[in-house]
């Protein structure tokens, strides 16, 4: 048979009956890209699995009916692509894909229901079921192709949560008291969640995981208050947390986080009264799911933020498609920057998949500490990076800033502050990477004083970069590759130069571009490098040494570089 979402449904309500019987981050808006569907092949989609590379996985289906129903994925700059059919099989459904590519569901084979991994370039393997069943299906998919799913018979009160590592058969996940379990998600670590009943009095149905490495299956519980409150487990992320439901009988049930050491956390409702599930979480602690009664509307819950009907937050397309926006449990719907798929209705009464964008960065790191992560998606700007100011006693207090540039890619950007020890320093170091090969501008406050002190002259303070190859301080932007027509060293801000160049930034004839505001106390530089960077004393050249250490070469130094370089100085 065909293990369909409502029977995944039916069964989360059979495990209920059964029980009778027995960071601070900010708030972000996105934009919303209506995928469209498998040219010449379908009329609508559906959407239910995103990767960290923005790659989307579902299904589309025929206009009459679900029997053309033809997994697909998506790919940013390609558009919408069947991954076809297994050997001897007929309709295929994706449900989640990971950052390879592989994408795991359902498929008909020989009139069976079976899961399965497809790997791109090898194709279909099937999963097989467990032992005495015929019947299976993939929900969650991790990167090393380990599937989380369920293997059952003809009726839906006889599935078994399940596992399949390397592309094995379906294996039966223990530490259960009945045979009605289901497995949802795995993490990369091979820890997975879901459902089952454990040998507790009074039998109840409970959220687990169970960590593949170690073999223990754990019961995390439910909502405490009362002995058959209940819970059910869709999405887990790296860190171990977990969301789905709980809730007792005649009681209603919430979204829940989960995290280990802590325990469950009751995320609340939209509105009083709403029952609300958690469907997926992200490494970022991101909750999305359904919150409402008749009316289930998706909301996306984030730490230090808390629930929000996550349509409000979809920036208008003009065609209507965020006031139907919806989203499903069987695959992992939110990826760690924090792009989130589901379904939304155009034309009247057809089903699309949607792709939601944040517009601003996801920041997963305190925005005042000395640590910052910032996940860009691709074609954020950069200079939407809010500035950290570097708290350490003792330290220079500077403040980092991305003036410009584009994400290339989706970026994960992380700095982190130290001071500078063995050198003469005017600022603290900033360690910062994830910006690849991309062009950006970086700026940094300095010490007046202590930059006097190290330049000689203010108009001499310069953007160091510690070379990784000698670990000697020097010209950031001798570290790029390539440079650019207007590269050169210019004595005004970074505002003053782009308003003397056009008023835009132009990564090509930029890159190289450096300067210093002797107004603000900030150097910048026009960069597509990472390391460590920081206002320092320029590294002595071979030869020059006593007189560099007597102060007296410091700024000659400086200006035998910029001539080198061909570089105007521009006051």
């Amino acid at each position: 048979m065909k293990i369909t979402s409502s029977h995944l449904r039916i069964l989360c309500g059979t495990i209920t009956v059964l029980l009778a019987a027995s960071a601070p981050m900010r708030a972000v808006t996105y934009s919303i890209t209506d995928l469209g569907v498998l040219p010449g092949q379908n009329t609508q989609s559906y959407a239910y699995g995103i990767n960290n590379l923005g790659e989307v996985t579902g299904y589309g289906t025929g206009p009459a009916s679900p029997s053309g129903n033809t997994a697909f994925v998506w790919t940013p700059g390609i558009g919408m692509q069947s991954i076809g059919v297994p050997a001897g099989g007929t309709l295929t459904q994706g449900f989640d894909i990971n950052d390879l590519g592989q994408v795991t569901g359902n498929a008909i084979v020989s009139g069976a229901n079976v899961g399965f991994l497809y790997t791109p370039g090898s194709g279909y393997t099937t999963l097989g079921a467990i032992a005495g069943n015929f019947a299976s299906e993939g929900f969650g998919l991790n990167n090393a192709g380990a599937v989380a799913g369920l293997s059952g018979q003809s009726t839906v009160s006889q599935t078994r949560a399940a596992l399949s590592t390397g592309g094995g058969n379906f294996v039966a996940i223990p530490g259960f008291s009945s045979t009605q379990t289901v497995a949802y998600d795995i993490n990369n670590s091979g820890v997975v969640t879901g459902a089952g009943i454990f040998g507790t009095a009074p039998q109840v149905g409970h959220a687990f995981t169970y960590n593949s490495v170690t073999g223990v299956t754990t019961d995390i519980g439910a909502f405490p208050g009362r002995p058959d409150n209940f819970s059910v487990a869709y999405g887990i992320n790296d860190l171990g947390q977990v969301t789905g439901y709980s809730g007792g009988f005649g009681l209603g049930t919430h979204a829940f986080l989960y995290t280990p050491g802590t325990g469950m956390v009751d995320l609340g409702s939209l509105t009083s009264n709403f029952e609300t599930n958690g469907y997926a979480v992200n490494n970022a602690g991101q909750v999305i799911g359904f919150s409402g009664n008749s009316d289930q509307k998706p909301f996306l819950y984030t730490p230090g933020v808390g629930m929000q009907s996550l349509r409000t937050l979809i920036q208008s397309a003009g065609t209507g498609t965020e006031a139907t926006f919806s989203i499903h449990s069987e695959g992992n719907a939110i990826n760690d920057w924090g792009q989130i798929v589901g379904n939304s209705t155009v034309n009247g009464n057809l089903t699309h998949a949607m792709l939601l964008t944040p517009l601003t960065p996801l920041s997963t790191a305190s925005n005042g500490g000395a640590n910052l992560n910032v996940k860009f998606v691709r074609g954020m700007n950069f200079n939407t990076l809010t500035t950290p100011i570097d708290p350490v006693l003792g330290s220079f207090h500077t403040e980092l800033k991305l003036r410009s540039g584009t994400a290339g890619a989706n970026r994960d950007v992380t700095s982190a502050f130290s001071i500078g020890t063995g050198a003469l320093f005017a600022s603290d170091v900033v360690s910062f990477s994830g910006t690849g090969t991309d062009t950006f501008t970086l700026q940094l406050s300095y010490d007046e004083a202590a930059a006097l002190s190290i330049f000689g002259a203010e108009n001499l303070v310069h953007l160091d970069w510690r070379d990784p190859a000698d670990s000697m301080w020097k010209d950031a932007t001798l570290g790029n590759t390539g440079a650019g027509a207007l590269a050169g060293f210019y004595t005004q801000s970074y505002d003053d130069f782009l308003a003397a160049h056009g008023g835009t930034f132009n990564a090509v004839t930029m890159l190289g571009a450096a300067g210093v505001d002797t107004v603000n106390n900030t150097a910048w530089a026009v960069l597509n490098h990472n390391s460590d960077f920081a206002i320092a004393s320029p590294a002595p050249e071979p030869g020059t040494a006593l007189l560099a250490a007597s102060g007296l070469l410091v700024a000659a130094v400086r200006r035998r570089r910029v001539r080198a370089q061909g570089r105007p100085s521009d006051s």
